[in-house]
């Protein structure tokens, strides 16, 4: 095949969710041209996708452990829109029942954590909003809220978020990497609309999470070529 074969089946591969598939693609191409910087430039998304879908894993196993907690702490409730309901009228009564909020922000966590599985990202997250108003310590809820405001393309929230669960726990399961991940996703959403100058400090910022990371590092080397190169 051509460069051209190469280049119009990674991104078909891409489209399609095949990321491994359209990075092998991808560099067949960059070997008959390998200086193209478009190309590259989008080598370290490709690379930035394979990695989230790998943490997109991780996630699941790590909500599975939560929902653990979470279903020890609702035992016997089998209704969950209905238990809202009833423990709000709880707290209507007696607003300063630390118990029913504590159980309350667990309901609206299930309910996020349904809403979430549907890819109803905007109800998610007012779900668990809704859950940190009455437990402001509901690691959890913030976790999923960053994750859910990250898909929705809202990443200044999702940072703040991370940012919020990496002060409250530094140690919480891959909290560097969920920082690491917002920030580079937002550099890589300025890249896309070619403001690299705004895009270099977020790949910076994520590279402070994450050193090691290479996909990260080549998205930074390629927004500050190509900063360096629209300065001339």
């Amino acid at each position: 095949m051509n460069f051209n074969d190469y280049a119009r089946q990674s991104f078909e591969f891409f489209q399609r969710g095949k990321f491994d598939l359209a990075k092998e693609n991808l560099e067949k191409a960059l070997e008959i041209q390998p200086d193209n910087a478009d190309l590259r430039r989008f080598l370290g998304n490709i690379g930035l996708a394979i990695e989230a879908r790998v943490q997109e894993a991780n996630a699941t196993a790590d909500e599975a452990k939560e929902r653990a907690k979470i279903l020890e702490l609702t035992d016997g409730i089998t209704d969950v829109d209905r238990a809202i309901v009833e423990y709000t009228e709880a707290l209507k009564r007696d607003p300063s029942d630390s118990s029913a909020k504590i159980t309350f922000a667990a309901l609206y966590y299930i309910r996020g954590l349904t809403h979430a599985s549907k890819e109803e990202h905007v109800r998610a997250i007012a779900a668990f909003t809704e859950a940190l108003k009455h437990n402001p310590d509901h690691l959890f809820a913030l976790n999923r809220r960053g994750r859910e405001h990250s898909k929705n393309g809202n990443f200044d929230e999702a940072i703040a978020d991370f940012e919020e669960l990496f002060r409250l726990n530094p140690d919480y399961p891959r909290v560097k990497s969920k920082l690491a991940g917002a920030y580079s996703e937002r550099g890589r959403s300025y890249g896309i609309k070619g403001d690299d100058v705004r895009a270099i400090p977020d790949f910076k910022k994520a590279l402070e999470f994450t050193p090691d990371d290479g996909n990260i590092r080549k998205m930074l080397e390629l927004s500050e070529a190509a900063a360096a190169k629209g300065k001339k």
